[in-house]
């Protein structure tokens, strides 16, 4: 059930500044929240991990959904931007699916706790809150008609691009999702590093494209 705010009027006294107050409880909401998902956490385990008060959550954020919903937005805000999307549309459907992946993979090296978030949100909580996040809509809808504008172009073989889309994105974050299993697979190579992140993305691109090209 969602937790009963406590009084929410003036800010809590703090000699912080309000933004990085801010900033810090996104972030330990975003730790909280990708090892326990949305039931198993608390905002005194919020609290605790930004160190500030319970009253400074509520204050910002007014309950713990506020505050899982703010975390989802910030973690996806990365992935695809509108501007990306117009930009897409003004290079051929090869090269705008070859930068999608890149922007995609890049913005997920960077955020780790994403993946098992959104693991955690489709079990728990099956895609309640992802539905409400556009940039989660823009996403999907941007590498579709990438793979749209490809079929109409005859550069891309004759595809379902909703089915495409999901088997792309499966292709790009597998390597993020599971990599405590596949840790034990590449060994002694860290599988965040930047020689392993470029060796991923150059494979995961080539696959695809085979994948998709007439």
């Amino acid at each position: 059930m969602p937790e009963i705010p406590s009084k929410i009027g003036r800010p809590p006294k703090s000699d912080r500044n309000p933004d990085e107050v801010k900033t810090e409880i996104l972030a330990a909401a975003v730790e909280e929240f990708s090892q326990h998902g949305l039931s198993g956490t608390t905002t005194e385990a919020i609290a605790h991990r930004a160190r500030v008060t319970k009253a400074m959550i509520h204050y910002y954020f007014k309950t713990k959904e506020g505050v899982y919903r703010a975390a989802l937005e910030n973690l996806f805000s990365g992935l695809v931007t509108p501007v990306q999307q117009e930009e897409f549309t003004h290079i051929s459907p090869e090269q705008a699916l070859a930068s999608f992946i890149q922007q995609v993979l890049q913005s997920a090296s960077s955020q780790p706790c994403i993946h098992a978030l959104l693991a955690l949100e489709a079990i728990q909580n099956q895609g309640k809150y992802y539905k409400e996040l556009e940039v989660g809509q823009l996403v999907y809808g941007t590498l579709s008609c990438i793979l749209e504008r490809g079929v109409e172009a005859g550069v891309f073989r004759p595809l379902n691009p909703q089915h495409m889309a999901v088997n792309i994105l499966g292709t790009c974050v597998f390597y993020f999702v599971s990599q405590g299993n596949l840790q034990h697979f590449f060994q002694e190579r860290a599988m965040a590093s930047p020689d392993m992140m470029e060796q991923h993305t150059t494979e995961a691109i080539a696959f695809i494209m085979a994948g998709v090209l007439r």
